[in-house]
C-alpha cells in the first residue's frame, strides 16, 4: 500500500461551514501590504504614523473578539502564552527607564500583535468563521499586493532607489524600507506549501514568491524563504520518501532563481551583495557584525539589574549612537530583546520558541505535511529573526496565522476539539441566533485521525 504518496488533508472541513468572517482578523492578514504602505503618506498622530494608528486599533479589536471565546481556545493558551506575557512584562522596563508614553505604547503595540493574531485566529476556528479557503485567499491577497506595490512603486519615484538597499533594482513598494516588504513575503511564502492543493497553484506561488523575495534584494529575506524551502523538502524526502510535487517544488525554485540571476542586473547586484556580507573578507553584511560587536559589549558591561530587567525599547539606538552607529535596533531580534527586556524578556521568547518546535514535532506523529511546513515556517522566522530582526513585528502576521492553524489541527488529533460541540443546524452551543447564521449546505468533514491508508482505501472502493 503506497501510503507515501498520499497528500494529507488538513483536519478542517473544507470548505467550512462559515458563519460570519471575523472582519478585524481578515483586514490585519489580508491588508498587510496596504497597512504597511500608509507609511508612505508620512502621517503622524501624536508622533504616532499612520500605519501603527491603524494596527492600534486592530489589536484592540482582535483582543476584544478573542477575549470573548477565551473556553473555545484553550489548545493555543500554552502556544500564545509566551507573547501575551512578553508585552506585558515590556511595559515594567520601559516605565523604569522613563522612555516617553508613546515611544512604550508603540513598542508594547508591535510584541502584542503576533500574539493578538494568534488568539483571535484560534477564536475564528473555534467558532468555524474561517477554514483553509479564508488561508489561501489570504495568502494570494498578500503576494499579489505586494508585489503590485513592487511594481507601482519606481512609478511614483519611491522605489527606484534606497541608500541602505544596496542596488538601484530593489524593489519594495510603498513602505518604509525593502526589509518590511522581504518580511511579509517571507511570512506568507510557508502558508502556499500549507494550503496549495493543486500543482498550478502550488508552483506559481512559489515562482512567485521567490521573484518577489528577489526583488527586494534583502539577503536576510532571500536565506529565510531558502532555509523554509530546504526544510520542507528535505524533512518530506526523508519523512515521506521521494515525491513528484516536493521536487517539482524544489526544481521550481531552483529555475526561478537561476533565471533572475542569470539573466537580470538584479543577480549582478545579488551577488555583490552577498559577498559584502563574508566577513573572512572584511564584509560587514551593511553594517550588521559592527552592530552585533557594539551590542554583545554592551550586554557584558552592563549592570546585573539591566541584564536581568532591560533597560527600555530606546537602549538599542542610544547604545549605537553613543559607538558612532546608525541603527534603530540590533539587528537581532535576540539583542533587541536583550537591550530592551534583559534575560527575561529573552526567556519568554525563548519559550516560544521551543513551544513551536514541540508544536511542529507532535503535528509531525499524526499530520505529517502540516507538521513539517511548521518546522519550515519556524525555520524561516528564526532565520530572520537572527539576520535582521522583526519576527514579532505586524507585518509578518501571516505566519503566526499558520501556527495557529496548525495548533488547531494539533488540537483536533489530540481531542481537545471536537466537532461534537457543535449543534445539527450548525450554531455553536451558547451563540445567539443574531450572531450566527444557518449554514448553506452539508459539507464533508475529515477525521483528523483517519490514516492516509483508510484515505486511500476508502478513494479506491
Amino acid at each position: 500500500m503506497k501510503v507515501a504518496c498520499i497528500q494529507q488533508r488538513p483536519a478542517f472541513p473544507e470548505p467550512a461551514v462559515v458563519q460570519r468572517i471575523p472582519w478585524a482578523l481578515t483586514t490585519a492578514i489580508y491588508a498587510t501590504p496596504i497597512i504597511d504602505s500608509l507609511s508612505y503618506f508620512h502621517v503622524t498622530i501624536a508622533g504616532i504614523s499612520l500605519p501603527q494608528i491603524v494596527r492600534g486599533a486592530l489589536l484592540v479589536l482582535l483582543l476584544a473578539d478573542s477575549l470573548n471565546a477565551l473556553r473555545l481556545t484553550r489548545w493555543i493558551h500554552p502556544l500564545a502564552l509566551p507573547l501575551i506575557c512578553l508585552p506585558l512584562y515590556s511595559m515594567f522596563p520601559a516605565l523604569v527607564a522613563g522612555a516617553p508614553l508613546v515611544t512604550t505604547g508603540v513598542y508594547v503595540l508591535r510584541l502584542a500583535f503576533p500574539g493578538a493574531i494568534l488568539l483571535s485566529t484560534a477564536t475564528a476556528l473555534g467558532q468555524r468563521r474561517i477554514d483553509v479557503v479564508w488561508l489561501r485567499r489570504a495568502a494570494w491577497s498578500v503576494l499579489l499586493l505586494t508585489i503590485a506595490g513592487q511594481l507601482l512603486g519606481p512609478l511614483f519615484e519611491h522605489a527606484a532607489s534606497h541608500a541602505g538597499s544596496g542596488s538601484e533594482r530593489a524593489l519594495w513598494g510603498f513602505t518604509l524600507a525593502p526589509s518590511i516588504t522581504a518580511a511579509t513575503l517571507v511570512s506568507v511564502f510557508p502558508l502556499f506549501l500549507y494550503v496549495s492543493r493543486r500543482p498550478v497553484g502550488l508552483y506559481s506561488s512559489i515562482g512567485l514568491s521567490i521573484l518577489a523575495v528577489l526583488a527586494t534584494m534583502r539577503r536576510s529575506g532571500i536565506a529565510a524563504v531558502a532555509a523554509a524551502l530546504a526544510i520542507y523538502v528535505g524533512v518530506i524526502l526523508y519523512k515521506r520518501g521521494v515525491r513528484q510535487h516536493v521536487l517539482a517544488v524544489a526544481a521550481v525554485a531552483i529555475v526561478f532563481s537561476g533565471l533572475v540571476v542569470t539573466r537580470s542586473g538584479i543577480g549582478t547586484d545579488l551577488v555583490a551583495r552577498f559577498a559584502e556580507a563574508d566577513i573572512s573578507h572584511g564584509g560587514t553584511g551593511s553594517g550588521r557584525t559592527q552592530v552585533w560587536a557594539v551590542a554583545w559589549k554592551h550586554m557584558k558591561e552592563r549592570g546585573p539589574l539591566q541584564q536581568l530587567v532591560g533597560e527600555g525599547p530606546l537602549a538599542a539606538q542610544r547604545t549605537a549612537l553613543e559607538a558612532g552607529l546608525i541603527a534603530v535596533g540590533g539587528h537581532n531580534d535576540w539583542f533587541d530583546l536583550a537591550y530592551s527586556t534583559g534575560l527575561i524578556g529573552v526567556a519568554l521568547y525563548a519559550w516560544f520558541c521551543l513551544r513551536l518546535l514541540r508544536l511542529a514535532k507532535r503535528l509531525m506523529s499524526t499530520r505529517v505535511d502540516s507538521g513539517i511546513v511548521c518546522l519550515a515556517a519556524a525555520a524561516a522566522i528564526f532565520v530572520l529573526g537572527v539576520t535582521t530582526g522583526g519576527t514579532l513585528d505586524p507585518a509578518v502576521g501571516a505566519v503566526y496565522v499558520l501556527f495557529a492553524f496548525g495548533a488547531h489541527e494539533l488540537a483536533i488529533g489530540r481531542g481537545l476539539v471536537t466537532w461534537q460541540e457543535w449543534k445539527p443546524n450548525g450554531r455553536p452551543r451558547g451563540a445567539s441566533h443574531t450572531n450566527v447564521q444557518k449554514p448553506r449546505r452539508q459539507t464533508r468533514f475529515f477525521h483528523p485521525m483517519k490514516t492516509a491508508a483508510w484515505e486511500i482505501e476508502q478513494e479506491n472502493g
